[in-house]
């Protein structure tokens, strides 16, 4: 009877043992599913913020914040690409006018690594960082400045300076009176957009044979020193000076001032300008400025609009090296209403 006992004792404490293991187990891999679940979501959620990451669409742009053109170029850019994208990220670098800063910038895109198109202009031949820039999958256009180093090597977009030049000249020689004298402001001097606008006004001025250039001066763009020329041409030349050509705008309102403090009426001679910037405009208005010709930061927003559509397509890779070529548009007192409005919905009506 004692040993019946035992025996159905044993029998119970085995199936209390195995019932035991039976409820455990279920128990232990519930854990372990809530544990791969919970690292499933993790590694969803850190998927999901890769993918979001990879697909925006990273914009590097070098420009020279000190120069209007130039920063009023990059902020037009930077509007309308972010308009035109969902998923485009414009990043604005500052050059502070210093070609030395070129080099660190490229490198710096360069070791990220991370960067889909940069936009830049250059003054050396910086064909090996593009070409490792190129390697990480950013596409590079070099802007506003073409080098015959960059052949083939990345995608320039350009304003033809040469066309800049010849357009105003040529709208200064159909008003210029006959026999007429003029002086002309140049930019830098061995800067390559001053030869080329310089060469522009030569080929212009050179259909008629009655204009005579009295003087020409590199001036560097600068309204001051194109002020103190302008005062030094009115001591030797008086009021046998017909007309001022400039390589801009800032030097022709320069140019105004001195002629304004030596009492002569601006509006009485022929001045050009180049760039229509907002200055220069509402001086056209005035009617102390005649013409402006310009290189439109608006058609350059498109340029880019239209490389970035093509990279994100397929259409193109990061070795793409199209040029584009924008015509010189000209600003008269026709339509110069339209410039300065644009200027001040811009918020740069300043």
């Amino acid at each position: 009877m004692k040993k019946t006992l035992a025996l159905i004792l044993a029998a119970l404490m085995i199936l209390t043992l195995f019932a035991g293991c039976s409820k455990d187990e279920p128990a232990a891999a519930d854990d372990t599913s809530a544990d791969t679940a919970q690292t499933d979501t993790d590694t969803s959620e850190t998927d999901g913020d890769a993918s979001e990451t990879g697909d925006v669409f990273k914009v590097a742009w070098q420009h020279n914040w000190s120069d209007q053109w130039h920063h009023q170029t990059a902020l037009v850019g930077e509007m309308r690409m972010e308009e035109a994208f969902d998923n485009v990220e414009v990043t604005l670098f500052d050059s502070k006018g210093d070609a030395g800063n070129i080099v660190p910038f490229l490198e710096q895109l360069i070791m990220e690594g991370d960067w889909d198109l940069c936009i830049y202009g250059t003054y050396s031949d910086d064909s090996e960082y593009i070409k490792k820039l190129q390697d990480t999958g950013c596409n590079v256009i070099c802007y506003a400045i073409e080098w015959d180093f960059l052949k083939g090597v990345c995608s320039t977009f350009v304003c033809s300076e040469y066309d800049l030049g010849y357009l105003a000249a040529t709208r200064a020689a159909e008003l210029l009176p006959e026999n007429a004298n003029v002086v002309v402001l140049r930019g830098a001097e061995g800067y390559s957009g001053s030869i080329l606008r310089g060469e522009g006004f030569a080929d212009a001025l050179a259909e008629r044979d009655d204009i005579t250039v009295l003087d020409e001066k590199f001036c560097s763009f600068d309204k001051a020193k194109a002020m103190t020329q302008m005062e030094d041409w009115i001591t030797r030349f008086g009021t046998d000076i017909d007309g001022i050509l400039s390589e801009n705008d800032a030097m022709a309102l320069g140019a105004i001032e001195a002629l304004n403090m030596a009492g002569i009426d601006a509006a009485s001679l022929v001045i050009t300008g180049i760039d229509a910037l907002y200055e220069g405009c509402v001086a056209i208005k005035e009617g102390l400025i005649d013409v402006s010709a310009y290189q439109s930061s608006d058609l350059y927003a498109e340029g880019f609009i239209d490389r970035i559509e093509k990279l994100q397509s397929g259409e193109v890779d990061a070795y793409c090296t199209d040029d584009m070529v924008f015509e010189a548009q000209m600003v008269t007192v026709d339509n110069v209403d339209e410039m300065i409005a644009r200027y001040e919905e811009l918020g740069m009506a300043q």
